[in-house]
């Protein structure tokens, strides 16, 4: 499982959105037997620090407006599409679960699964 922070969450991993999100799907896949874990994009090397090239959810008070929200947008898609596809080659037949709230969901669909290497189901 994988999950994308919304805007003003720029540090918080673990917010009550993701917890809630891993408590709902792993619950469901743990009740068909399928083994799971779980990650948040901006800590996918699972350090809690965020570093340049990591997604930001970065906001501002008029976040259409904001210059910061489309490139947390593309830096999140990014790091999205690299781990997918460094996943995939690496576990062919792994299934990823993904989620979001708020910004974290446009990054979970700013890319077309068709013409990346990548297995993906959407919640």
């Amino acid at each position: 499982m994988l999950y994308g922070r919304g805007s003003q969450e720029t540090t918080l991993f673990g917010v009550p959105e993701a917890r809630n999100f891993f408590s709902a799907v792993g619950s469901q896949l743990a009740a068909r037997g399928i083994q799971s874990d779980f990650s948040e994009l901006g800590n996918l090397d699972g350090d809690f620090n965020l570093e340049p090239g990591e997604y930001s959810a970065a906001y501002g008070l008029n976040w259409v407006a904001y210059p910061g929200y489309f490139p947390s947008v593309a830096t999140g898609a990014d790091e999205l599409i690299e781990h997918l596809n460094d996943r995939t080659s690496r576990c062919p037949g792994e299934v990823v679960v993904l989620g979001g709230f708020s910004q974290g969901a446009h990054n979970t669909n700013s890319f077309d699964p068709f013409t990346h290497k990548c297995y993906c189901y959407g919640v």
